[in-house]
């Protein structure tokens, strides 16, 4: 702090730097939540944000009752729409979440209108009804399937592919 760092994000987990894969080293060593919260007690001038193995809204609340903030790691990509209503759970904005139909509309519009793209492109799980059906409800199309697409937990998956073409776009091409 006396170099002029008022704001540190802590670790609850120490690495292993021998013996350990980095897969291990996210389960492995023990999460120490009480020694974050110590450092926030005793330096409480100072901005301290804990990070480590926090997935539910209720353990992100818990942890902001000791300390002033919470880093989320791979939660935000395996769930990110956890994250939704954060604004207003968390700081008490009046908006209520937007919905993924809307959220998909206005990236559309966004990518269409204001970045002049000609087309975009999402992948899901064959499985996940909700957010085909969320896609196909807002303007994009079946394509196909990719085989060993994305690697999900360890394991290549499978995706469906979707597009939405611009409209003024569809069809024209630059060739005679």
């Amino acid at each position: 702090a006396d170099a002029g760092c008022e704001v540190f994000l802590v670790h609850a987990r120490n690495a292993w730097l021998q013996g350990l894969s980095p897969k291990e080293n996210r389960d492995i060593p023990p999460l120490r939540y009480e020694l974050v919260h110590r450092l926030k007690r005793e330096f409480p001038h100072l901005t301290i944000a804990i990070n480590g193995g926090l997935k539910t809204d209720d353990e992100i609340a818990a942890q902001l009752d000791h300390v002033d903030g919470v880093m989320i790691g791979r939660q935000a990509y395996h769930e990110p729409w956890q994250m939704a209503q954060w604004d207003q759970r968390f700081f008490g904005e009046a908006q209520a979440p937007v919905a993924s139909r809307e959220a998909i509309e206005a990236l559309t519009h966004h990518a269409f209108h204001r970045l002049d793209l000609s087309r975009i492109e999402a992948a899901c799980l064959p499985e996940n009804k909700a957010s085909r059906a969320v896609l196909e409800r807002s303007g994009f199309k079946y394509e196909g399937v990719a085989q060993s697409y994305l690697q999900i937990a360890g394991r290549w998956r499978t995706h469906v592919l979707y597009a939405n073409i611009r409209a003024d776009r569809r069809g024209r091409t630059d060739a005679g």
